[in-house]
């Protein structure tokens, strides 16, 4: 049956337009009367399965469908107000009178399945008009003053919807992979100022994502989405609308949407990971000999107030050792777009999950003159030490850091147990010892020495990176955005470049993951500033 099918719609279309054509009087009752025989050839198709001859069964149906048109052209009371007349394929639309058995029957024909189908992927006033006439059964009158249209105009969207359902139901195409499979997707954002829009929000539903998705490459319509989607273009157009108003879907053409936004795609994403992880696979090794050679010093510099293991010190000097050469990727304030409210900031995704690893600076408390930054490096292994710490307000990191300078009071005793039952601090007999590394003025000064001595090492690295993610981002960056390229070039490697390095220092041993059970913060630190 579905040979039969290709075969009618690669040969038998234009022979039945010119055979419309040498029947009728104008082309418009042509189109529609060729419209008309295309459609009923595929339904005996699909009822006849042992066909003969096909060339004699298709012409049959022809001219049997030739012979209801003129006998309904004939018997036609009014033509203008009766669109049903030309619209046979619809007559399958139960009758609200029609018996509960009868539509049970139609409900659950074939027929009637796709006929549903194609009418939820019509758009916006084909598919109401469409809805409101054959089974809200309401007149021209009705359905005008209820969907604030003209009369004339309700016969239009009538008539080309009806055109527009004919021409889907036999191509008859498949729902795209974003139907069953859609694709992981995490957004992020960077702001000068206040942000009304909440793109998190919007976002934390599969179905804006995979909107965005779909529009990225080139701008679609909205029967476009709905068919790679898979969903009815009454929801659809419920979130375009939602993502214009926050400026994260535009319309350069009409009717068609495109994303507004950089998402890094699955192939870019994996060619930014290939140049960062070439990059420091050459740097790691002079990371490890600086850590050698200035982990005697380090030590003496009070990061921790105790006898710590090695592999504490090389957790520190991950987080304070530079990844990167920062010097040429400022971003001025004309190069950052201005978002749906006003504020100036970037807006970007990635196809695929949230990056394995990054870094939260959260919680800030002022302490004797200091400000405390209580920071964790985020990923799966560590998510509950970030929580606990950098989330729970500026109580417990301002206890923490009294815990450090050997400062307790009596008032936080309850602060102080849940420091030791999550793991940040422990009793060395009677003494409570801060188990958080801290980033002091000693060990600034000495990373400072340390990262000039990285940085001549690493700057002519990081020339090429930015080249090459520049290349990455011009390549696939929507046409609207491009004035943005260097923004989100910039954007993109600060956000991945320390992702990329603890994965290095990762799969070279030097820093190590916990076992599940393990509590230490290995990824946690304080910072006086």
């Amino acid at each position: 049956m579905d040979e039969n099918i290709q075969i009618l719609t690669n040969e038998y279309l234009k022979p039945f337009h010119a055979f419309a054509i040498n029947r009728t009087n104008n082309a418009h009752e042509a189109e529609e009367l060729a419209q008309e025989i295309a459609y009923q050839c595929v339904a005996a198709l699909r009822k006849q399965h042992n066909i003969n001859d096909l060339n004699a069964f298709l012409w049959s149906v022809a001219h049997n469908v030739y012979k209801r048109w003129l006998y309904k052209k004939k018997h036609s009371q009014n033509k203008t107000e009766s669109i049903e007349d030309n619209i046979s394929y619809i007559e399958n639309i139960p009758d609200v009178s029609a018996s509960s058995n009868i539509e049970e029957k139609l409900a659950k024909s074939e027929d009637m399945q796709l006929l549903r189908r194609e009418l939820a992927l019509l758009t916006n006033f084909y598919r109401k008009t469409l809805v409101c006439f054959y089974y809200d059964e309401l007149s021209i009158a009705e359905i005008a003053s209820k969907l604030d249209l003209s009369a004339e105009m309700v016969k239009f969207y009538l008539q080309k919807g009806r055109i527009k359902l004919k021409e889907n139901f036999i191509m008859s195409k498949e729902y795209g992979e974003k139907s069953f499979n859609p694709a992981p997707f995490a957004v992020y954002r960077g702001t000068l100022g206040m942000c009304s829009v909440d793109v998190w929000r919007i976002f934390s539903r599969k179905l804006p994502c995979q909107i965005t998705l779909v529009c990225y490459d080139s701008p679609k319509k909205t029967d476009e989405i709905c068919l790679e989607t898979g969903v009815p273009a009454a929801y659809i157009e419920d979130e375009i609308k939602i993502l214009v108003e926050a400026e994260l879907l535009v319309c350069p053409v009409k009717n068609k949407y495109r994303t507004n936004f950089f998402i890094l795609r699955k192939n870019a994403l994996a060619q930014l990971k290939e140049q960062f992880m070439k990059m420091y696979g050459q740097y790691i090794p002079t990371i490890i000999s600086a850590y050698e050679k200035y982990l005697p010093e380090m030590k003496q510099c009070g990061i921790f107030k105790y006898d710590a293991e090695d592999k504490r010190y090389a957790w520190v000097f991950e987080n304070e050792a530079v990844n990167f050469d920062y010097s040429n990727l400022g971003i001025a304030d004309e190069q950052y777009m201005t978002l749906a409210d006003g504020a100036a900031g970037i807006v970007f995704a990635q196809e695929g999950a949230a990056r394995d690893v990054g870094k939260d600076h959260c919680s800030i408390c002022f302490k004797d003159g200091v400000n405390i930054h209580a920071a964790a490096v985020q990923n799966k292994h560590f998510q509950r030490q970030q929580n606990e710490l950098c989330y729970s307000g500026n109580e417990k990191p301002s206890a923490l850091y009294d815990t450090y300078r050997g400062e307790t009071k009596n008032s936080d005793i309850e602060l102080y147990a849940q420091l030791i039952e999550q793991g940040y601090a422990f009793k060395d007999g009677e003494k409570l010892v801060c188990d958080v590394a801290v980033s002091n003025e000693k060990s600034k000064k000495l990373f400072e020495k340390i990262n000039g001595e990285l940085a001549s090492v690493l700057k002519p690295l990081c020339k090429e990176i930015y080249e090459n993610v520049s290349k990455i981002v011009a390549s696939t960056i929507p046409p609207q955005l491009k004035e943005y390229i260097h923004a989100y070039t910039a954007t993109e490697i600060g956000f991945y470049a320390n992702s990329y390095f603890i994965e290095a220092l990762f799969n070279k041993g030097f820093v190590t993951l916990l076992e599940d059970d393990d509590k230490t913060p290995v990824s946690c630190w304080l910072e006086e500033f």
